[in-house]
């Protein structure tokens, strides 16, 4: 799915090529690993997630240079996948789809919204590092506790 982006490198990206994607997902907590339906939206680069009755975000992921979305097994979930970045000490993210194609859909957009940031960054035409645009690249930000 996402390779043919890959394969076929336009030559240039704008912003308007960074995907947007909003649903409802499960969430596996981070130290209470029990699953919790949340709301999110991908945009700009960030994974923001709601609780379902809050307009208050209830955590975010910045996503840069190295995050990657891949299928994860779980028993619990069959359309589970992670988010991650291979970095030491990074936190990952489990979430899982009510659907197979759901989960491809969430896979694809996050894999092509890391790719298409990460085209503008090297091409100059978005900073990755400025307060501006995606000020804490690779960062997590939880305005509640680790239950989110």
């Amino acid at each position: 799915f996402f390779s043919g982006i890959m394969k076929s490198q336009p030559q240039s990206f704008t912003d308007a090529d960074i995907p947007m994607k909003m649903g409802s997902l499960d969430k596996q907590g981070f130290v209470w690993t029990g699953w919790r339906t949340r709301h999110f939206v991908l945009k700009e680069g960030k994974l923001v997630y709601y609780k379902s009755s809050s307009l208050v975000p209830a955590g975010q992921v910045i996503l840069g240079p190295g995050w990657r979305a891949t299928i994860h097994s779980s028993n619990q979930r069959p359309y589970a996948f992670i988010v991650q970045n291979p970095e030491p000490g990074t936190r990952s993210y489990i979430l899982a789809a009510k659907t197979e194609t759901l989960r491809n859909e969430w896979i694809e957009a996050i894999n092509k919204s890391v790719y298409v940031l990460q085209y503008l960054s090297e091409n100059g035409e978005v900073n990755l590092q400025t307060p501006t645009n995606l000020s804490s690249v690779g960062n997590v930000a939880n305005n509640n506790n680790n239950n989110n």
